[in-house]
């Protein structure tokens, strides 16, 4: 490509001279600008619209400070006029072409939005680590295959990954304007409010940074086609599949059900499809963070593999947008609510089923916890003797029911320790703090 066009397209882009607008702070950013002067490539994947791009521009503007403005260079693979020459020879253009015209001999940052679109980039970037030590790379995209595939095979050792969603509750709140202080249950209840007039959006509307802050009727419209997008640009396209009819029924399908064990058999006679279409499909689903499975707990990989898994949504705006759902269904919400705040934590959580079920089951520094989401304050006795014979079958001391708004301090039951607290305030709270609580 002729350079004076590559300078053209990055002159769009970037913010040489100016700061870049960089909406709501992301709470991954501390955990990202301590990464920025490693020398391994920063890897961030999630769902189209996550907020993926603002976040790499709030990263850009660590760097600029850290350094100066021009050695950050932004390139946006979606840009249709890349689209002609996209190819691993086109980056080395325009690095070349940037390294000529504003930082020719220091350190930049090379911030790569996007770049599943460039055929062979990973080799590229592979190349580029090995020999070159003045370029650091930060790459994007919406697909979970850039790291557990191509980059994961080629960039062993090489790189590190995080896992960027839309927004949770305190984002959504700080977004609109409001704080969310640090501080225990007492604190933050003199916030209620606002923070429980945001948890009802995202109950119903969800937490794509485009949408907040729309009208309903807009906010349906960008969820429509965020979702078509996920289903035509990143899964039929990218993964040349054939029956795009089917793969549209089977992520309603996911989506009607989220909260509910999913069975590949039943699924499959359902959908009339074969159960081999129904497991190809649904882990282009999960590629593309549209839908997650999780799995049973257990310390053997036989039963994990032998038992389904339950279901659920990254936005439970898009979720009810698109679902075949007949009723609000706010209690699978709020599961669904409590189980991205998990994922936001980098957590890996697992359910449990004897009799009884344990929504959640999460380990994490050494410490187990069973969490049931009931979205009620009327916890009736079963609860707590369900909760707590699971929580000796599991091995568990400590045990958490999330209510609606009840807060209870923690409480002696049996062999071990019970707390109850309201959804919003539960995703308000790191795990770390949730035991401290139960410690206490």
């Amino acid at each position: 490509m002729d350079r004076s066009r590559i300078l053209e397209i990055l002159n769009d882009w970037n913010y040489w001279q100016q700061p870049a607008p960089t909406g709501t702070e992301r709470e991954v950013l501390g955990q990202l600008e301590g990464l920025l002067d490693e020398r391994h490539i920063l890897t961030l994947t999630g769902v189209r619209r996550s907020g993926k791009s603002t976040l790499m521009r709030q990263l850009g503007e660590v760097a600029a400070r850290r350094h100066s403005r021009e050695q950050v260079l932004y390139v946006n693979f979606e840009d249709p006029r890349w689209l002609p020459e996209l190819g691993s020879g086109l980056i080395d253009e325009i690095v070349e072409a940037y390294r000529e015209r504003y930082s020719p001999g220091e350190k930049a940052f090379l911030l790569l939005d996007e770049v599943q679109n460039v055929p062979e980039w990973e080799r590229w970037a592979r190349a580029i680590y090995d020999r070159r030590s003045d370029l650091k790379m930060v790459v994007s995209a919406s697909t979970a295959s850039l790291v557990e595939g191509d980059l994961g095979a080629l960039l062993t050792g090489r790189h590190l990954a995080v896992e960027v969603f839309p927004f949770s509750l305190g984002e959504l709140v700080r977004h609109g304007g409001g704080e969310v202080p640090d501080g225990d249950y007492q604190a933050l209840r003199r916030h209620k409010t606002r923070i429980r007039s945001a948890l009802a959006t995202y109950l119903e509307w969800g937490s794509f940074p485009e949408t907040c802050g729309k009208p309903p009727e807009v906010a349906r419209l960008i969820l429509q086609q965020s979702f078509e997008d996920i289903i035509a640009r990143d899964v039929v396209s990218r993964r040349g599949v054939r029956d795009a009819r089917a793969l549209r029924a089977l992520a309603h399908y996911a989506l009607t059900n989220v909260g509910n064990e999913l069975s590949v058999t039943q699924t499959a006679k359902t959908l009339g499809i074969s159960a081999e279409t129904v497991r190809e499909y649904l882990g282009y689903l999960e590629e593309v963070y549209l839908v997650f499975g999780v799995p049973y707990a257990s310390p053997s990989l036989k039963v994990v593999n032998r038992r389904n898994e339950k279901m659920y949504a990254v936005d439970c705006g898009l979720r009810n947008v698109v679902s075949l759902r007949f009723s609000r269904d706010l209690g699978r919400s709020a599961e669904n609510l409590a189980f991205l705040w998990l994922r936001h934590q980098g957590l890996a959580p697992r359910y449990w089923r004897n009799g009884a079920e344990v929504d959640f089951v999460v380990d994490a520094g050494g410490r187990r916890l069973p969490i049931n989401v009931c979205c009620t304050d009327s916890i009736p006795a079963r609860e707590w003797n369900s909760l707590q014979a699971d929580m000796a079958a599991l091995g568990a001391s400590e045990g958490l029911i999330v209510s609606d708004d009840l807060y209870l301090e923690p409480r002696t039951t049996g062999d071990g320790r019970v707390a109850v607290m309201p959804l919003w305030y539960f995703l308000l709270k790191p795990l770390e703090a949730i035991f401290g609580e139960l410690s206490a």
